[in-house]
């Protein structure tokens, strides 16, 4: 795939480099470009400097006097496109300008010029008076002139942004007929490009409030910057506050509706891995947490319908879910609702992008057992009724290490009896229990609690 270039700026127009690791310590100092000439781009040129025989240029130099270097001339007399014809004639690769009157400088502007191909800029004068110095001295100055005020970055080098186009191609053709089934306001094709994205450049160490950017590469950035979106991707609210709600602000804009849903899906990512375990290269273990949100997600683009929106999006994510047996049910819900695309949340009309309404409510069984707790219980289950496998809540006031879990079916029969660490978030497996009503006693330092448990 081939992409494009992005240009970026920076603040300094500081085009003179040295290469020499003592003269790289001097201070920055701000330059001026030339409208003729080849442009200086990110890589630039290196070379030594050198002062020619005629210090303005203004006449022909000996040829091959200047051969694979970077003329200095300063500013007297002729234009500077003649000065820039000579020294390149004469074999010169640059041209460096020392204005020798001040320390200000300006891009070097002559109208019309097709004879000169070499570089040009312009420096101050106190930075030519230095360098006239080293080399009045025998030094050597050698300098790499590139341009940083302008620079630009190939962005089919950018890993995230060449995954993400593919994205396109993956998500168009999953959803619907396979075709023109992404063009109403709310769909979130450009969510999803993002989504894989973040997937396929995960690194060992990240963790679920690691930020990530989009593009980093491509606006000159570092891995940890922004990139090209408001916010990065990580679970913290704080660092994203993204809600549903935040698309009836995007006035339609792709990336701004697309932002949002990616955000929900890394939540889901990452609340997967919590589950099952975090794994970055995706293909390494299916059964990974992240191997995992990556198929639901996948199979959700299968199942919604043409044109989705963010609630039909999310249901069908539901039912890729089902599909595979529903174990992770209410940490979709949870997941979703946690960003206000909760049970009533809703997308409103077809054809407006301003009225989406948000929720954060879950489904009853899906409730975690802080209600519970919050009424004195030390203890709660969840979800209930559950399928392959339920959680426990203890309450912070719990003392010891670890807690008792006593199973019982309606009969009073003792079906299933261990200990587990009080902090674990592991589930319970309902394996070996067929369907039906359970009574679950769950004890610690003296106090129990009892919990109907149903069992669909």
């Amino acid at each position: 795939m081939q992409m494009y270039l992005w240009n970026y700026s920076v603040p300094l127009k500081q085009r003179l480099f040295y290469t020499d690791p003592v003269l790289a310590t001097r201070p920055a100092v701000n330059t001026g470009s030339s409208n003729f000439g080849r442009q200086l781009m990110e890589t630039g040129i290196t070379a030594d400097i050198v002062i020619p025989s005629v210090a303005n240029a203004c006449t022909a130099l000996t040829a091959g006097s200047l051969t694979g270097k970077i003329a200095m001339v300063n500013t007297t007399t002729c234009a500077y496109n003649v000065k820039a014809k000579n020294v390149q004639d004469a074999g010169a690769i640059g041209m460096i300008v020392h204005r020798t009157t001040s320390n200000s400088v300006s891009d070097i502007y002559v109208a019309n010029v097709t004879n000169v191909s070499i570089p040009s800029i312009m420096i101050p004068k106190d930075e030519g008076d230095f360098i006239t110095s080293e080399l009045n001295a025998g030094k050597t100055v050698n300098v790499n002139l590139k341009d940083l005020a302008v620079g630009y970055k190939n962005s089919s080098f950018d890993n995230g942004v060449v995954i993400h186009e593919y994205g396109h191609g993956v998500s168009n053709r999953l959803t619907g007929q396979g075709y023109s089934c992404l063009t109403n306001l709310e769909q979130m094709g450009e969510g999803w490009s993002d989504f894989f994205a973040l997937m396929l450049t995960n690194t060992p160490g990240y963790i679920s409030t690691t930020g990530r950017g989009i593009g980093t590469y491509s606006t000159n950035s570092p891995t940890t910057a922004l990139g090209i979106r408001s916010y990065r991707y990580t679970t913290d609210m704080t660092a994203n506050p993204f809600t549903y709600a935040n698309t009836n602000t995007t006035q339609g804009q792709a990336h701004a509706v697309g932002q949002i849903w990616a955000t929900m899906l890394w939540d889901l990512h990452w609340k997967m891995a919590e589950k099952y375990g975090y794994n970055y290269d995706i293909t390494a273990d299916p059964n990974s947490g992240s191997s995992k949100a990556l198929q639901l997600v996948m199979d959700g683009l299968k199942l919604q319908p043409c044109n989705p929106n963010f609630v039909s999006g999310r249901d069908a994510i539901l039912q890729a879910d089902q599909f595979a047996g529903g174990a992770d049910n209410c940490l979709i819900w949870n997941v979703f609702a946690r960003r206000g695309l909760g049970v009533n949340a809703s997308a409103g009309t077809s054809t407006s992008i301003t009225d989406q309404v948000e929720d954060f409510t879950v489904p009853p069984a899906c409730v975690l057992a802080t209600e519970d707790i919050a009424r004195n219980k030390n203890f709660g289950i969840y979800p209930n009724p559950a399928k392959e496998e339920f959680f426990i809540k203890v309450a912070p006031t719990v003392g010891n290490a670890t807690i008792k879990v006593e199973i019982l079916d309606m009969n009073g029969k003792l079906v299933k009896s261990f200990e587990r660490k009080k902090n674990s978030s592991d589930s319970i497996s309902t394996k070996g229990l067929i369907k039906g009503t359970y009574l679950v006693i769950i004890s610690d330092n003296g106090k129990s609690d009892a919990e109907k448990l149903i069992i669909e």
